[in-house]
């Protein structure tokens, strides 16, 4: 049985920090388009560099373990959490997870039992694992909040409906998530 060298569990940290820290910062409603292009720059970096150090390591002429493979997985293992983030399955476990609270949120907006502010903004709340900046209640019962940036420009939440779809308008998109909730960007 082989044993891990301080190389292989320097890395293997390195890598679950950098998953952990993904799919933290690509959990959110909207991902904020600059976070995600510095994130893949660094991620082809670190790639970049961990190839280029076994190559260099090779022409050297030192034995390597397990060179290659290890540094395909190392690669696949960086790639992985920009890909899990890119197709919205971290911001799909952080929702689940925030469900019960957002719905007890959107229930008590609309009994009013939560201050609004002035047009719509307030001070940031936590509701479940988001940061809430915006509430917005239609006149329909739709409850809207904002948690995050979307793109350059754009801001990005959810809505919870009633009944329904939530009311089409020029500046929104809505996708429906699950039941009577649906991921709501703000168009600028």
């Amino acid at each position: 049985m082989a044993t891990l060298s301080k190389e292989h569990i320097a890395s293997a940290l390195m890598i679950s920090f950098w998953f952990v820290g993904s799919a933290f910062a690509f959990s959110n409603a909207g991902i904020d388009l600059l976070s995600f292009v510095i994130a893949l720059y660094i991620a082809a970096a670190w790639i970049v560099v961990r190839v280029g150090f076994s190559l260099w390591q090779q022409m050297l002429g030192k034995r390597l373990d397990r060179p290659w493979r290890f540094r395909l997985l190392e690669a696949a293992c960086i790639a992985l959490p920009l890909v899990l983030a890119d197709v919205g399955v971290f911001s799909l476990i952080r929702f689940t997870l925030s469900e019960p609270a957002l719905l007890d949120y959107a229930k008590n907006v609309r009994a009013r039992k939560i201050d609004m502010a002035f047009e719509f903004r307030h001070s940031p709340r936590n509701v479940g694992l988001y940061t809430v900046t915006v509430t917005d209640l239609l006149s329909d019962g739709t409850v809207r909040v904002i948690t995050s940036r979307a793109g350059m420009f754009d801001n990005a939440g959810f809505a919870h409906t009633v009944d329904g779809a939530p009311p089409e308008q020029y500046q929104n998109r809505y996708r429906p998530i699950y039941r009577e909730w649906w991921h709501w960007t703000q168009k600028w």
